[in-house]
């Protein structure tokens, strides 16, 4: 018996017996005779009426054969499931995999092609291997916890049919470590880069990043007791070298509203946190009670998660985190009989992925150092000679100089962030800079020119005490560009072509170029050198002072032209 409906007058419904189900044109075996394939029907197989009219049997109707659940899971293959979803695992589990011929002949799994499928093995299935129909073969899919810190595999099956099924398998191998540094301790973020530096006999050079982008790590001290004492040894022991989920604890931002269980989006800061869709976060309160999650949207006051919270926060934070592997060897002190700390060193598994910052100010196609050296230290400088050196060991050594000038070396320019922005701003201009690949404008703040008169718009005199003027009376190349800066923010750079002594501890200086504008002498800010250097290293370290400031040491050195 099978249903079918009229075009014309789809109210009424009719039952008529119907010989026998059409053969398929197509599937495993043409000709066999198939349910659901039936025809459009021409004709009224019977007398039916549609209120007051009359339809007789054999009037000329656009019928057609109703549609039904043999439609939807007939005449295909099936996977079981389609979809996997392994969660966070903790361990190695395993899980049935079952293809269902939902065909009416039999069906052979002729090919299984797998991608991204490391630390996932499927088993049981033998290629060929026929499947009866309307009958199933099962598998076995074993997830273990070697391999990438995130699932996102997939497995194509091919059938004689020409059908091509996919199994998805997602999750991720993530153990969070949810130990929270000692703030009274020295907490370091860095940036490792990889820069080969061939440098000739006159001082030149020819430098190669060898890396695109820097490796990240990250170091603190976990002062731990009670039961935190015993998650630290857990972790250490249990977990060795395999990936954690660690926060990046500067960027916390705390919870506006409480969070509850089953809840998928968490009220809270996300400017300038890290914060990036697909990313990972960790919801924690305190070691013992945190979470991990996917994001899924970032707005300005809010994320949202893949999956839905596991627990209740009455308060807390939401902290982006990144998948890292501890150092080796992990040093652990015993304080006392139930106090231990740590040193832990975290590195990323895969490189710093911030962007380059934009082109910015630059003199001379090179761009200019914008962060200032925190004047609460020294900043040591020294010169740098480049000789050659030969010594028998029965006279005095005889020197020569390898180059007609020194080079200027900054041992230190300590750099204080005020904000986080200021830290990130940082980070983006060093990796644009490539670490000791790129070289760039410095601004010597400190190795001044004391002018004693004003300048005029036009001429090209600057009249100076003779505060430094003898590095620019040697005439060496590292020191022949200078900078004027104004009160009110304008800048010229320009170098000296010759100069005189003008009057008693006054000197007479002739630019390059006439000056732009008409500067009184009291509206003079700062005239100075402008050097060309590099970075003279490849790692730079953050010390976070707390979840706001930061510091850097930098260290560079003049780059000979």
């Amino acid at each position: 018996m099978v249903s079918f409906y009229s075009a014309d007058a789809p109210a009424v419904m009719s039952e008529v017996t119907y010989p026998a189900w059409p053969t398929a044109s197509i599937g495993p075996e043409a000709g066999v005779p198939q349910p659901g394939l039936g025809p459009v029907l021409t004709a009224m197989p019977l007398a039916c009426t549609r209120g007051n009219q009359a339809f007789p049997a054999g009037s000329a109707r656009g019928l057609a054969l109703g549609r039904s659940f043999a439609d939807d899971f007939y005449y295909r293959m099936h996977i079981l499931p389609s979809v996997l979803d392994v969660g966070n695992l903790t361990e190695k589990t395993v899980y049935a995999v079952e293809v269902f011929n939902a065909w009416l002949a039999p069906v052979t799994l002729q090919s299984i092609t797998g991608a991204g499928t490391e630390g996932l093995l499927l088993t049981g299935f033998e290629l060929p291997e026929l499947v009866r129909a309307l009958t199933s073969i099962t598998g076995e899919l074993a997830a273990s916890m070697d391999g990438p810190g995130s699932i996102d595999a997939t497995w194509t099956f091919g059938f004689s049919t020409g059908e091509e099924n996919v199994l998805k398998v997602t999750g991720s191998r993530i153990v969070t470590f949810p130990l929270a540094p000692d703030w009274s301790r020295k907490v370091t973020e860095k940036l490792s880069f990889w820069t080969d530096v061939f440098e000739t006999r006159d001082g030149s050079e020819h430098r190669i990043m060898m890396r695109a982008m820097p490796r990240w790590s990250m170091e603190y001290t976990a002062l731990e007791s009670g039961e935190r004492l015993n998650m630290l040894d857990s972790l250490l022991a249990g977990w060795g070298a395999r990936t954690f989920l660690v926060p990046v604890w500067w960027m916390k931002s705390a919870l506006d509203v409480p969070l509850k269980a089953g809840e998928e989006e968490a009220e809270c800061d996300t400017a300038g946190r890290g914060f990036e869709p697909g990313g990972q976060a960790v919801i924690w309160q305190r070691a013992l009670k945190c979470e991990s999650a996917t994001v899924r949207t970032v707005e300005p006051k809010r994320l949202t998660f893949l999956r839905p919270v596991g627990r209740d926060y009455e308060e807390g934070f939401v902290i982006p985190a990144r998948l890292c592997r501890l150092s080796p060897e992990t040093p652990v002190s015993a304080l006392a009989s139930s106090l231990v700390e740590s040193r832990l060193r975290f590195e990323a598994d895969e490189p710093e992925g911030m962007a380059p910052a934009p082109a910015g100010e630059q003199i001379n196609g090179r761009d200019v150092f914008p962060f200032r050296h925190d004047w609460t230290g020294p900043r040591q400088r020294s010169v740098v000679w480049a000789l050659n050196e030969r010594d028998t060991g029965t006279g005095l050594p005889q020197r020569t100089a390898r180059r007609a000038w020194p080079a200027d070396k900054a041992e230190a320019r300590d750099v204080l962030f005020g904000t986080r922005e200021e830290a990130e701003a940082f980070k983006a201009w060093v990796i644009r800079q490539g670490g000791r690949a790129r070289s760039f404008a410095l601004l010597l703040e400190e190795d001044q020119i004391t002018p004693t008169r004003g300048i005029v718009q036009g001429s090209n005199l600057l009249y100076a005490g003779n505060s430094a003027y003898g590095l620019l009376a040697s005439g060496l190349a590292c020191r022949s560009l200078l900078f004027l800066r104004t009160k009110d923010g304008r800048r010229q750079v320009f170098s000296v072509t010759s100069w005189q002594e003008f009057a008693d501890g006054e000197f007479l200086f002739y630019a390059d170029k006439a000056w732009p504008w008409t500067v009184a002498l009291e509206d003079i800010s700062r005239i100075g050198f402008v050097l060309t250097v590099r970075f003279d290293q490849d790692e730079f370290e953050l010390e976070r002072r707390h979840d706001l400031f930061a510091r850097t040491d930098l260290a560079m050195r003049g780059v000979v032209q």
